[in-house]
């Protein structure tokens, strides 16, 4: 017969901590890996009063289940709940704990599990970010810093986030909570991270485990050097183009196989899920935010705008193009519109990359100008009704449009853009294609 383990001995090796409670929550039984939980060993507890170990912020409520009775007992469920402990040190972390009611003759008795939040998988806690609508930087940092849990038995494994794709080739790496790990391996990684790897070719499948050997030879001897002997290199992609990669090096060489690789899958799977989300919402935010026909800013991101960057160095210039009607009646609102395109572009052509060009309904367009004093304000103006007055590309019909415009300054107006389409419409009873600032 082989040799058997005792109960005791099982329990010993569960990484979950297992207390037998009594009606007013004293710790007649503690089992398990309770120093690798709270610090303490489990002979330590026994005697003492679970409540002791249970954080401020989950005192009360749990004082009201172990000692309160009446409507106050804990729901026999199967489910664990969050709840707040404290370690040896004083410190409050969250464990996942379970209870079962026991009953025996008149006395009855909890059966308590708990085991600390942390311990749950990479993929658990990527999962409850994407349910959190965390970005996918956000969970991939998750991902890497939950996967280097110590392995045992001598073997280690360290996890690094590759993001910033530059024409398929990702340009940047980092190793989250890594303040105190040796650098050499990131160093390598940093300075190869664009050469050829297997993270910046078109794999097969979402992750692959490769010898180290076979990466560009800096990040090889770093990782030698460190006892690494294997990469898992996993991509995230949509519509085939990588996004994001996790790559983990491992001591030996079966490491990324069972159980850690099936976390892994699971974390890409996430992470693409993720990725494709975002691209869903920004097309929606996109479409909410600008004008369908130009592609600038609509009026609600531009009033947004104004009120959240209206500064005394900025101003805000208010366009409007001259009978524009005659040119819909008699060209059709096809060339219309192709005509608006075009304004719209030539607008954006001589504005800064921090200016806000929007089209603001019909034939009237708007720019906030940010950081400029009254002069530079005005400049920029004068150049914007200069080139939408210049002839337009024969194809489109009508010769050429002009605008009027007009231009509120910050610093001497509270209602810059009220201001701006006041002195706008100054410009138009003045004679139309001209500038009228306030």
């Amino acid at each position: 017969m082989p040799e058997t383990l005792t109960p005791e001995e099982v329990l010993s090796y569960v990484r979950p901590m297992v207390l037998v409670l009594d009606a007013v929550g004293t710790i007649t039984q503690a089992t398990g890996t309770s120093i690798e939980i709270v610090g303490f060993r489990t002979g330590e507890m026994v005697g003492r009063n679970a409540l002791e170990f249970v954080a401020p912020s989950h005192y009360e409520q749990m004082l009201s289940v172990f000692a309160g009775g009446g409507a106050n007992v804990m729901v026999d469920l199967h489910s664990t709940f969050p709840l707040d402990l404290l370690d040896d040190d004083g410190h409050s972390f969250t464990a996942d704990c379970g209870a079962r009611r026991v009953r025996r003759a008149d006395e009855t008795m909890w059966v308590v599990t708990l085991s600390p939040h942390a311990f749950q998988s990479a993929s658990f806690h990527a999962t409850a970010a994407y349910v959190r609508n965390e970005s996918s930087a956000v969970i991939a940092r998750t991902i890497a810093e939950r996967l280097p849990w110590p392995r045992g038995q001598g073997s280690k494994l360290r996890s690094f986030v590759l993001s910033d794709v530059v024409n398929r080739r990702f340009t940047c790496a980092n190793e989250p909570g890594s303040a105190y790990a040796e650098p050499g391996l990131m160093r390598a990684l940093k300075t190869q991270i664009c050469h050829d790897a297997p993270w910046n070719s078109d794999l097969a499948v979402p992750l692959v485990t490769v010898g180290v050997d076979t990466l560009p030879r800096a990040i090889a001897l770093a990782a030698r050097a460190q006892d690494f002997t294997v990469a898992s290199i996993g991509v995230a992609r949509s519509e085939g183009n990588p996004h994001l990669a996790l790559v983990s090096f491992g001591s030996h060489e079966l490491m990324f196989t069972g159980n850690l690789e099936l976390i892994l899958n699971e974390s890409i799977s996430t992470l693409e899920k993720t990725i494709r989300r975002e691209q869903a919402d920004g097309i929606l935010r996109h479409e909410a935010e600008h004008d369908p026909l130009t592609g600038l800013s609509n009026r609600r991101r531009f009033s947004d705008a104004v009120d959240g960057r209206t500064r005394p160095t900025s101003a805000l210039l208010y366009i409007d193009l001259d009978q524009f009607k005659a040119i819909n009646d008699v060209y059709g609102h096809a060339v219309g519109d192709e005509v608006l395109i075009e304004v719209g572009l030539r607008i954006q052509s001589v504005c800064r990359p921090n200016d806000v060009v929007a089209r603001l309904g019909g034939d009237e367009f708007g720019v906030l100008l940010s950081d400029v004093d009254a002069a530079t304000a005005e400049i920029i103006a004068r150049r914007v009704l200069h080139v939408i007055g210049q002839p337009l590309p024969c194809v489109l019909g009508p010769g050429s449009v002009s605008a009027s415009g007009g231009l509120a300054i910050a610093s001497t107006n509270d209602h810059v853009l009220d201001s701006a389409d006041m002195a706008m419409f100054s410009a138009k009873r003045a004679g139309r294609s001209r500038l009228v600032i306030i």
